[in-house]
């Protein structure tokens, strides 16, 4: 069975710039002017949302692209998905 999450889609929100710089990528808020940086796994779920994945098939990048573990990938995909939710960078679809 699904939760909440896992079948919700997403998109990077309208005030949120970023610019991968390596592996890694910063995004800048342009209301609240803060800085937000992601590492390499980070940008893969980063960019799968963006391109209106939902949790799962995010997991699913990081677990084709890294050796890890499906529940800690799915873990952490969930926690960084909920901050970034949390401070309006990222939006569900509608």
């Amino acid at each position: 069975m699904a939760t909440k999450n896992e079948s919700v889609k997403y998109k990077h929100a309208e005030r949120a710039a970023w610019r991968q710089v390596d592996k890694e990528a910063v995004i800048l808020d342009l209301e609240s002017s803060e800085y937000f940086s992601l590492n390499e796994v980070g940008v893969l779920i980063w960019e799968k949302l963006g391109q209106g994945a939902d949790l799962d098939a995010a997991v699913e990048a990081v677990c084709e692209e890294y050796d890890v573990d499906e529940a800690k990938a799915k873990k952490d995909a969930s926690a960084l998905i909920g901050e970034l939710v949390k401070k309006k960078l990222l939006e569900v679809q509608k």
